[in-house]
């Protein structure tokens, strides 16, 4: 057949619309193509309508970005199932289909949708992960992870959908309204910024309406605080005593008062003195004041007291001074002893006899007689005188009876009231006194007198003291004359006269006579020492004989009696104890009661003969033993003999198995330390030699496990039981047996805290305190080099310092300065440590050089002495000496004005300023000169000179150089002594001739080069690097005439080549060379030459590339059809082209769409007719804009088309042989299919399939399809076959009209069914009935129902029949009763099923039913029997069950019978296969055993028969289990829980009742805490305080039949100590400035922390043990200082100094305490720091008064105030003056001024001291530098500070000096360079912890940035830093950048830029930098505007730097 072609649409839509595709349109727009490579492109979506069941496969394959991406799915119902590429599947349901489903899957899209109406739409699942690259869209958002949230379209959004759900929000939340919520509302807060203790409202504070939101109260104008009902303006309610606290914190110690209900009371912590005011204005001075003190208060102002007044104490009340307060009208007033006897109107003297007279007075009043003058009084006869009789002179009696007969004459009134004569001896007898002798101790002990005080009787006047008993002795009824020494009758009262006499007045007793100090030096041997009665001794009585008694008893501790037999009874109760101290010697026998020795602790003596009777016993104790008390002594065997072995073994072992003692030893101390201070112990290397501190460290002991370390009984040393280290307690300084070398033994034990201990022996050896020595510093090490460092007074020249092993008594000082010229120095002692002193030397006078000697003596307070010399010299003065530093010589092209020409260095020996630096000679003024930097030595930190320095100075053009050769100028330099060097400076100024110009390269032009384009060095001649032409510096260009019309050249150093005219139309074409000489000259004249040469290149043609398809003649049999595109384009792209013609064989079949010419342009390339098959020559030609023309021909191919292919598959022309079996071939059904193909790869497609030959009619061809090219057609029957081979034939029409016929064989066939097959197999029971199941279980009546199946429907039979019958389903059941047939269980029913299908064809199977088991009843019972307390009326006892195992029938109980079955009821339950019998006693029932039995049947009569005996057992009593009853006493208060008894019943009785018994009982009671049927659980309380000890107890416990049970209850209370306090911190310290008060902190400054505290395991009261000098502990366990630590002692200067030792005690509620030393560290106070601002300006601002700088000091504790800083030396310390600009608690500012005289340019050293509040100082030594005018400072820098992040960028460079913000934000990294340059610290090295260091490597004066090279080289290290470069913004300093270069070639960097060049390379090279410009916070140098310079990348090695603007000559 011939080609055919279509044009227009073909009638089925589809339109060939190019060669190899065809096109769906869908009303006239394409939607689907389809090309020959199989791939399917739909434009849109695919819809798929009216989906119900699509069984097909669907297949699809999609090229994505990343490769091939192949899905097949299958569709069924509502289920999309997907396999993807690599075999996994995934789902997608589609629910409820009924309307429309819409896919659509795009490149890198996947959509869907289902709509189920119009207006809704159902769920979308997705069963695994959903990833949306893109935006979802949503109205809502629901998640059911967790909790609930939903983000709503509006805006809001949901959290949570439950109360309990959490959100957290990481980072910041901001609300902008409200936040609201049903239990708290927080509205408009603002910013919370810290915590919610206080909540602000508007008027800030918390209101009242919020403080009634919290439960108080407001009504109306009153407030309720705790109570809703408030009675008056301010209600407060609470449950405490005081619930009202009104404080003022700004009062120390904050006192407070409290408002209770029954007190007001004032609360002052620190107990100090306040004042109640009452006054009626708060402003005016009170007059009612009532002041409290510590104990006592005064009231200003009256006191009126309404009742009583009580005065408890009146000091001195009993001396009857003046001391009388009496009420006047109810005020209280003072009134003397005259005033009060004037009140009362009492007598002050006896009234007088003149008195009494002249009142006719006659016998009531005494009779006072004076003196009568010249007259006596006479009593004629007898007087009376009835009341006293006073004699005022004498008394004189002319007769008085038995006047004579005794030396004394007494008269006497006796009774009558006659004056009597009275003896001595009668006296004594009337008064009742002891006699002229001693009393003897028989008259004492008479009267039964005692006395406590010694009696000692000596001999008065050699007669013994003899007392008898004086009646009424103490009634002093008689009134005594006695007759005086002068003769005088005097009247005496008794007690006068016994005082007379020196007589005791009554009865004398022992007090009496021993309390006036009476005693006897001699024996009382005359008889014995009676006391009658029992006497009383309340001192020791010393007996030297023999004391014998009956008995005697001793109250100490316990009982003992020593009986007058021999023997001793020591004790009286088993508890008393008896201790021995020594040996105890029994000669008879030891015996006890129950042998039992407990605790012995150590018994030296051998227990090898110990026994209870006269003969010894031996003892095995070789033999396991194993102890229940001793839980871990079980079954072990010591192995010993006797039985002091077994002890030791057994009850003794080794306590310190396992533990070792390691210690420093040998140990040392010092002969003059103190108490408290540590032993030293030694270390590695060291001996007892050098300073002792420094050399030794403590002496300490150290274990292999956990102990705690004590020392025996030691009066010199003890031991930190902590630490382990030794320390002394007695001063051992002053002490005359403690000194070296002594040596002091101890031994230490070490207790482990797991049990045992072990002891070790040490030594300490006492050293000698050998004495100070002294050291001088800086004097002979460091001499001074120039006597202008001592011209005046008050210069530094060193320091002396005496040392020794730090005294503990103090440091050493020196006493004694002298030498050969001791007034020419002074000294100053300027700091003190332990153990030594620091002496500054200073002149008092000008010193003149040569050398001095100093010599010094000092001792320490122990009395050793040291002497030392040493020697000064001052060297003579020099001139400075002037080198040339940078060498003056260069090419003159390099210099300009204000170049550097080169530089000098000065040097001046003696460490000298310069004050001037001047050139001369004829030269001079081309030139000027500035210092580049100073170094001139000067002072050290100490004062010394530092010797030699130097200074540079730079020399200048200050003209543009004006010739070449040698300069004539000569350099000065003059110091500040006046001292000038000169230096003829050599110099010499050249000029070079440029280098030779050099090419960047081989030269090319194209030949179609027009007017000023550029010559290249690419071969093009197009395009690459620009032609140049080189020399070393600025010239002029030119070129040689054969050139000069051609070329052109232009530039300075660097000239650029171009044409000068067209080489486009000229003769000079491809191949040709333009050549001639080129010439670069300088501005001197100078020039080189070079050759130069410029190659002509080709302008190529254009170029031809056809694109095109060759195509199927399907495409092309209609007419024109694309072959694809042509593209033409010019290679060099430098011009345009175009395609003009088309030509060859058969150039006119085809066509191009013309096109606009371009560089490169894309023809479209057709047929223009239609064409065969075949071959077709076709040529185009195309031109260039140049005239040029290129033509290119190609061969078009059009392909045969071919005929369609059928077949069984893809690909296949072979159709299979179809065979279905009639039953399969009925109407309708589908037999098979074939597939169709166009022959084409799906070109033209098929246009048609179907059936012919004589059977067509009974057969149809569907089409189910399409798959790849492939068309599939079902092979369906359109009627029923029948059997046999019918004639059928498939036609295939394509496209492209061919057609293809295929044979198609079908034959029908006829098929019997399937052997049956079954679920057997089967099983029937022997009692079945007809129509029983037979079962496929064994049980033969459960199960699954016998049954046959087979592949084909049929018609059931069986063979035989006889016992079973099969149903049309297959199944099987009982045709008769099996039940009483012959087949019975063990039988077996065979038969033969029979299945035959509606053809008539069948097949058939034998089988068979095994007949099983119909099993006997089971009898099954519950029955149990009980204790007899449950057998007292009738009683259930469980039941008796009956069941069938099969439940194939009702079972019972028929028969029931025994011995005992009549005592007991049987109750039927329901009926059934199973029944229950309830079993009862028919009465009560003794304990006892109770048979009977029963016989049961079942339905199948099968019989079961079973006998039962229940047993009724006695009752028993309840069991006890006791829990606790050991306590101790801190838990063993009132109502406290010591135990608990567990009671079980061993039955099932309740518990009814549990009580106490014993002594003890009523200090108990029990209460039941938990009970269940038969148990209970009782709780014991206490119901008073217990006391340690046992306590006797019992308790009883009684069930519901009365039986009770008594046990002991062993109650032991114990009594425990608290166990040793513990420090919450390892450490605890104290700073040496605290004052009393202070806290003890954790922390290690001393100051700071939480408080040192102190916690045990009970609640106890703490104290410090006594002595205690420095710590005070609080009631909670906080540790602080009672004395102030300031100016103690203690301080922070060394051992012992730095260590507070105290014991702190733990006493428990009971007395009982536990004690643990606790060390105190003392921390020093930190000295103030200086810091300092300026210190540098020009000269100009260095007149007097001028401020060149600032001090600040600064406690960095901020503890201290700053007292003063002041000048205290330097050698120019008379140049300034301090004036205190400011101050805070902790800082001082000073200016330095300039004083005395304005400062030229130099260094002028000045030392500074600060003094803080504790007197700790801080001396510094600084130099302030005063720079020439004209020269600015400038700082070089290395920093390494994040070096590895350096990337050549602006952000990281900027980032390592930490300015990466501040342009823009005005903000600088802290710590980072940026920030400390502001803050001032500009020349400081700069660390930044982690990241590395910025380092200052030189410094110096530049007048231009170009001089930093002058400054010298600096070295980078291997890893690379970045440079940094700082100077002053100032209009001083020229060429300040603005920008930095980022080019490499200096030469060519653009004006007004910046360049950072380093002279690391030679030519030297640029580093690409930026520049910053920041402004200090103070002034540096005398500016606060700076600017750094900074590297971007990392240099390393040795650099030199400028900084250099464009056009700058480089030094």
């Amino acid at each position: 057949m011939s080609n055919k072609t279509y044009i227009g649409l073909h009638p089925n839509n589809l339109n060939r619309t190019e060669y190899g595709q065809v096109v769906l349109y869908v009303e006239g727009e394409p939607v689907a193509f389809f090309s020959g490579s199989q791939d399917v492109i739909i434009s849109g979506s695919l819809a798929i309508e009216g989906i119900t069941n699509v069984s097909a496969s669907i297949a699809a394959a999609l090229s994505l970005d990343t490769g091939s991406f192949m899905i097949t799915g299958s569709v069924n119902n509502d289920t999309i199932t997907f396999t993807q590429g690599d075999g996994t599947t995934f789902d997608i349901i589609i629910t409820s289909v009924t309307s429309s489903i819409s896919a659509s899957f795009a490149q890198n899209t996947l959509s869907a949708s289902y709509a189920a109406t119009a207006s809704s739409a159902d769920a979308f699942l997705v069963r695994q992960d959903l990833t949306v690259q893109g935006i979802v869209t949503a109205k809502e958002f629901h998640t059911e992870f967790v909790s609930a949230s939903i983000i709503y379209q509006s805006g809001s959004t949901k959290f949570g959908d439950t109360s309990d759900d959490t959100h957290a929000f990481t980072g910041s939340v901001t609300v902008t309204e409200t936040i609201s919520s049903s239990d708290a509302y927080i509205n408009d807060w603002g910013s919370i910024s810290a915590s919610l203790s206080t909540i602000q409202d508007a008027s800030s504070g918390i209101s009242l309406e919020q403080a009634a939101a919290i439960g108080n109260t407001i009504t109306g104008s009153s407030i309720g605080i705790g109570t809703s009902s408030p009675t008056n303006t301010l209600h407060v309610a609470a449950n405490s005593d005081y619930p009202v606290k009104i404080q003022s914190l700004n009062l120390t110690g904050d006192p407070y008062l409290e408002v209770g209900g029954q007190s007001l009371r004032i609360i002052d912590p620190d107990g100090g003195i306040f004042s109640i005011w009452f006054d009626s204005n708060s402003g005016a001075s009170p007059t009612r004041i009532i002041t409290f003190g510590e104990n006592s208060f005064n009231v200003t102002g009256s006191v009126s007291v309404g009742q009583d007044l009580s005065i408890g104490t009146i000091t001195n009340a009993t001396v009857d001074t003046d001391k009388f307060l009496v009420s006047n009208g109810g005020t209280v007033e003072y009134r003397t002893g005259a005033q009060l006897a004037s009140d009362i109107g009492a007598q002050i003297a006896v009234p007088t006899l003149a008195q009494v007279l002249s009142s006719g007075n006659t016998s009531a009043l005494g009779m006072s007689v004076g003196p009568i003058t010249g007259s006596t009084l006479s009593i004629q006869g007898q007087g009376l005188v009835s009341s006293n009789f006073f004699v005022g002179s004498r008394l004189s009696i002319n007769v008085v009876d038995n006047y004579g007969t005794d030396p004394d004459k007494f008269l006497v009134i006796d009774t009558t009231g006659s004056v009597k004569y009275r003896t001595g001896a009668q006296v004594r007898s009337d008064i009742g006194a002891i006699g002229s002798g001693d009393p003897t101790l028989d008259s004492v002990t008479d009267n039964g007198s005692i006395t406590t005080n010694s009696i000692q009787v000596g001999t008065i006047s050699g007669s013994d003291l003899r007392l008898s008993n004086v009646l009424q002795s103490g009634l002093d009824t008689d009134k005594f004359l006695v007759h005086g020494s002068t003769g005088d009758v005097l009247y005496r009262t008794g007690a006068q006269v016994l005082s007379d006499i020196g007589a005791a007045s009554s009865t004398l007793n022992l007090q009496q006579v021993t309390v006036n100090g009476n005693s006897t030096s001699t024996a009382i041997t005359a008889s014995a020492l009676r006391i009658n009665g029992s006497g009383e001794f309340t001192g020791n009585l010393t007996v030297g004989g023999t004391i014998t008694a009956q008995e005697f008893h001793t109250e100490y501790v316990t009982a003992a009696v020593i009986y007058e037999s021999g023997s001793t009874k020591f004790g009286d109760t088993v508890d008393d104890t008896h201790t021995f101290t020594g040996s105890l010697n029994v000669l008879g026998n030891l015996d006890s009661t129950d042998s039992y020795i407990d605790d012995w602790g150590s018994i030296s003596a051998s227990l090898a003969s110990l026994s209870s009777s006269a003969t010894p016993s031996t003892f095995d104790g070789d033999r396991p033993i194993t102890q229940p008390l001793l839980p871990t002594l079980v079954n072990y065997n010591p192995g010993t003999t006797t039985v002091s072995q077994f002890l030791e073994q057994v009850f003794y072992p080794d306590p310190g198995f396992g533990i070792e003692i390691l210690t420093n030893e040998p140990f040392y101390i010092l002969e003059s330390e103190l108490s408290g201070s540590h032993v030293r112990g030694a270390t590695t290397t060291n001996t007892p030699v050098g300073n002792y501190y420094n050399v030794f460290e403590s002496a300490s002991f150290t274990a292999n496990t956990s102990v705690t370390w004590s020392i025996q009984t030691n009066s010199v040393l003890d031991i930190e039981p902590l630490t382990g280290k030794l320390f002394i307690k007695i001063n051992l300084s002053g002490s005359a047996t403690y000194q070296a070398p002594k040596v002091i033994s101890g031994t230490v034990t070490a207790n482990a805290t797991s049990g045992g201990y072990k002891t070790r022996d040490f030594t300490v050896t006492v050293l000698d305190n050998t004495g100070p020595t002294i050291s001088t510093s800086d004097i002979t090490n460091y001499s001074p080099k120039a006597a202008s460092f001592v011209t005046a007074s008050g210069a530094y020249i060193g320091e002396v310092y005496i040392n020794e092993q730090a005294d503990p008594a103090g440091p050493p000082t020196i006493h004694t300065f002298g030498g050969t010229n001791p007034s020419f120095f002074s000294s100053s002692l300027y700091n003190q440590l332990a153990g030594v002193s620091y002496y500054k030397i200073y002149t008092t006078q000008a010193l003149n050089s040569g050398s001095y000697v100093l010599n010094f003596t000092g001792s320490d307070l122990y009395g050793n002495e040291a002497s030392a010399s040493s020697t000064l010299v001052i060297d003579a003065n020099t001139a400075p000496v002037l080198t040339v530093f940078l060498p003056f010589s260069g090419q003159i092209q390099n210099y300009s004005s204000g170049s550097i020409y080169g530089s000098i260095t000065v040097t001046d020996n003696a460490g000298d300023a310069i004050d001037t630096f001047t050139l001369s000679g004829p030269d001079a003024s081309y030139f000027a000169v500035n210092r580049i930097s100073s170094n001139m030595g000067g002072l050290s930190a100490r004062g010394q000179g530092s010797g030699t320095g130097n200074e540079k100075w730079a020399v200048n053009f200050n003209t543009t150089p004006p010739f070449t050769g040698t300069y004539n100028i000569t350099a000065s330099a003059t110091d500040n002594f006046a001292f000038t060097g000169s230096l003829a400076i050599p110099n010499t100024l050249s000029a070079t001739t440029p280098s030779l110009p050099s090419p960047n390269g081989t030269f090319y032009v194209i030949e179609s080069a027009l007017t000023g384009a550029s010559v290249t060095t690419a071969t093009s001649g197009i395009a690459g690097t620009v032609a140049t032409m080189t020399t070393n510096q600025p010239v002029s260009w030119s070129l040689s005439d054969d050139l000069s019309g051609k070329l052109a050249i232009s530039g300075s150093a660097v000239g650029y080549i171009t044409l000068k005219d067209n080489l486009s139309g000229s003769a000079y074409q491809n191949g040709s060379v333009l050549s001639g000489v080129v010439r670069a000259t300088n501005t001197y004249g100078l020039y080189k030459e070079n050759n130069i040469s410029v190659t002509i290149t080709d302008n190529v043609g254009a170029s031809i590339s056809p694109n095109l398809s060759f195509l199927n003649n399907y495409y092309t049999k209609d007419g024109a059809a694309g072959f694809g595109n042509i593209l033409v384009f010019d290679p060099q792209s430098i011009e345009n082209v175009q395609l003009v013609g088309i030509g060859g064989p058969d150039g006119d079949k085809f066509i191009f769409v013309s096109q606009s010419a371009g560089q490169s342009v894309l023809y479209p390339f057709s047929s223009s007719q239609a064409l065969n098959s075949g071959s077709y020559i076709v040529g185009v030609t195309a031109s260039d804009s140049y005239g040029q023309f290129t033509s290119q021909s190609f061969t078009v191919s059009v392909f045969a088309n071919n005929p369609p292919v059928i077949g069984l598959y893809s690909g296949s022309s072979t159709v299979t042989s179809y065979q279905p079996d009639i039953a399969q071939a009925v109407s309708g059904s589908t037999l098979g299919y074939v597939q169709v193909n166009d022959g084409d790869s799906g070109i033209d497609g098929i246009a048609s399939f179907n059936f012919t030959g004589t059977d067509a009619a009974k057969f149809d061809a569907v089409p189910n399809g399409q798959v790849g090219n492939e068309y599939v057609y079902l092979i369906k029957t359109a009627e029923s076959l029948t059997s046999g081979t019918y004639n059928l034939t498939g036609s295939a029409v394509d496209g492209f009209g061919f057609t293809t016929i295929k044979p198609i064989p079908v034959t029908a066939t006829v098929q019997a069914p399937s052997i049956p097959d079954s679920n057997d197999p089967f099983y029937i029971i022997e009692s079945a009935v007809s129509g029983a199941f037979v079962y496929n279980s064994t049980t033969g009546f459960s199960g699954t129902q016998a049954q046959f199946t087979t592949n084909q429907a049929v018609t059931w039979s069986l063979t035989n029949g006889t016992y079973l019958a099969i149903d049309s389903n297959g199944k099987l059941s009982a045709k008769v009763h099996i039940s009483g047939s012959a087949k019975q269980a063990g039988n077996t029913i065979t038969d033969e099923v029979v299945a035959t299908n509606t053809f008539g064809a069948s097949r058939s199977l034998p089988f068979s039913v095994a007949v099983v088991d119909d099993l006997d009843p089971v009898i099954t019972n519950t029955l149990a029997g009980k204790n007899n307390n449950k057998t007292t009326t009738a009683t259930g006892f469980g039941t008796i069950t009956i069941s069938d195992p099969q439940s194939l029938g009702n079972v019972s109980l028929t028969d029931f019978n025994g011995p005992d079955v009549g005592s007991f009821t049987f109750s039927a339950g329901t009926a059934g296969s199973t029944r229950v019998y309830t079993v009862s006693s028919s009465a009560a029932l003794n304990s006892g055993s109770y048979s009977f039995s029963v016989t049961g049947s079942d339905a199948y009569n099968q019989i079961a028969k079973a006998a039962f005996t229940i047993a009724v057992a006695e009752n028993l009593p309840p069991t006890v289990s006791l829990t606790g009853f050991t306590k101790d006493v801190s838990d063993a208060e009132n109502n406290e829980v010591i135990g608990s008894a567990s009671i079980a019943d061993p039955q099932d009785d309740s518990i009814v009742s549990f009580t106490l018994s014993g002594t003890d009982a009523s200090k108990f009671s029990a209460s039941l805490a938990s009970s269940t049927a038969t148990t209970a659980l009782y709780a014991v309380h206490t119901t008073q305080n217990l006391t340690s000890g046992s306590y006797n107890l019992t308790g009883s416990a009684t069930d519901s039949f009365g039986l009770t049970t008594v046990t002991p209850i062993p109650v032991n209370i114990t009594l425990a100590a608290p166990d040793v306090p513990i420090k919450n911190a390892v450490n605890f310290y104290i700073i040496e400035s605290a004052l009393s008060a202070s806290q003890v902190v954790v922390n290690s400054d001393g100051y700071t922390g939480v408080q040192a505290d102190m916690n045990t395991n009970q609640d106890v009261t703490w104290s410090i043990k006594s002595p205690s000098t420095y710590l005070a502990i609080d009631s909670n366990g906080g540790l602080s200082v009672k004395a102030n630590i300031s100016g103690s002692a203690k301080n922070a200067s060394g051992a012992p100094y730095n260590l507070i030792q105290e014991y702190v005690v733990a006493t428990n509620a009971y007395g009982v305490s536990s004690e643990v030393l606790v060390p105190v560290q003392v921390t020093a106070n930190a000295a103030p720091t200086l810091s300092y601002t300026g210190l540098s300006v020009v000269s100009g601002s260095a007149n007097v008064g001028n401020t060149v700088g600032t001090v600040t000091a600064t406690d960095p504790q901020s503890l201290d105030s700053i007292l003063s800083i002041t000048i205290t030396g330097g050698a120019n310390s008379g140049s300034f003056a301090l004036v205190q600009t400011g101050a805070t608690s902790y800082t001082k500012t000073y200016n330095i001024n300039v004083d005395g005289a304005g400062l030229g340019a130099g260094s002028y050293e000045v030392e500074l001291t600060a003094r803080d509040s504790f007197n700790k100082t801080t001396t510094e030594t600084k130099t302030v530098t005063v720079q020439s005018t004209g020269t600015t400072p400038v700082y070089i820098y290395i920093n390494t500070i994040n070096r590895s992040n350096l990337d050549n960028t602006e952000a990281q460079a900027l980032a390592a000096i930490g300015a990466q913000f501040y342009e823009q934000y005005d903000y600088a990294n802290p710590d980072y360079p940026l920030a400390e340059w502001i803050a001032g610290n500009i020349g400081d090295p700069i660390t930044v912890s982690g990241q590395g260091t910025a380092t200052p490597k030189t410094d110096g004066t530049v007048a231009d940035l170009l001089e930093i090279k002058t400054l010298g080289t600096i070295t980078q290290d291997a890893a690379g830093s970045q440079p940094l470069f700082l100077f002053p913004s100032s209009s001083a300093l020229p060429s300040l950048p603005n920008t930095m270069y980022l080019g490499s070639d200096f030469s060519t960097m653009p004006a007004g830029q910046h360049a950072l060049i380093t002279y690391a390379t030679t030519p030297p090279a640029v580093t690409t930098a930026g520049v910053l410009y920041f402004t200090t916070d103070v002034a540096v140098d005398g500016h606060t505007e700076w600017g750094v310079v900074y590297g971007l990348t990392g240099a390393t090695g040795t650099n030199e730097w400028t900084i250099a603007a464009s056009g700058d000559t480089l030094p």
